[in-house]
């Protein structure tokens, strides 16, 4: 169950920052132009520096099922 949590965070909140990247380079002078500017280019980078430090767990948690050791893949 831990690990399907654990999938489902990290390709989702791949899947959010993609949406915001894409997002931002769609409606950029519109949302450069309003008032509340979201940020949506640097909230990717929040997200993707995330997913950057906890593919590495999520990964080895993956094959750990089907390994001994997470050093073996």
């Amino acid at each position: 169950a831990a690990r399907r949590v654990g999938r489902e965070y990290y390709v989702g909140s791949v899947l959010v920052a993609f949406a915001l990247w894409l997002c931002d380079q769609q409606f950029c002078a519109h949302l450069h132009a309003s008032a509340g500017n979201p940020q949506f280019h640097a909230w990717w980078h929040a997200l993707m520096a995330i997913n950057t430090y906890n593919a590495p767990t999520f990964v080895c948690r993956s094959y750990s099922a089907k390994t001994t050791s997470c050093h073996d893949v």
